[in-house]
């Protein structure tokens, strides 16, 4: 019979899990009103590409298709610190329209509403960010973290 540790590990991975879903759950309704529950048919991509973060909403993958797809309408675009829940950065576009975004740049056709005059905060390398981007038909969220400095200019 098992000692109590294989127990005790097992139950701290379930509580951490709940915990990362309270957390996405908490961070998903403040963010939205409580006006848009964001399902997960779509997928946030998030990568890094000389200094600059790139966001990107794709379809979801299901068991009946996987792989990339054509980038996703966007409306609202929303980067929060995730420790803090902080708001710092949000682009809307009406009508939705299809965009991969990269931070602190406002696509044509976008508008930034925060922050509402300048630039977002810059992001800090190694900090926890959590990206919610809705479409006309649903959103997606990712989680990330900025692994590299800004672009170097010669």
């Amino acid at each position: 019979m098992p000692g109590p540790a294989p127990r005790i590990a097992a139950l701290s991975a379930v509580a951490l899990l709940l915990l990362g879903a309270l957390a996405a759950y908490v961070i998903e309704t403040d963010s939205l009103g409580g006006q848009f529950r964001a399902r997960d048919d779509y997928r946030v991509d998030v990568r890094e590409t000389g200094g600059e973060v790139i966001f990107a909403l794709h379809r979801g993958a299901s068991w009946l298709r996987w792989g990339p797809t054509a980038a996703r309408e966007i409306a609202v675009l929303r980067v929060y610190e995730w420790v803090h829940g902080t708001l710092l950065w949000e682009i809307e576009a009406s009508p939705p329209r299809p965009a991969v975004v990269a931070y602190g740049q406002v696509p044509a056709g976008f508008t930034q509403t925060v922050p509402l005059l300048g630039a977002p905060a810059p992001l800090q390398l190694g900090g926890w960010y959590a990206v919610i981007v809705q479409g006309p038909r649903g959103a997606g969220r990712s989680t990330f973290t900025p692994r590299s400095g800004p672009p170097r200019h010669p």
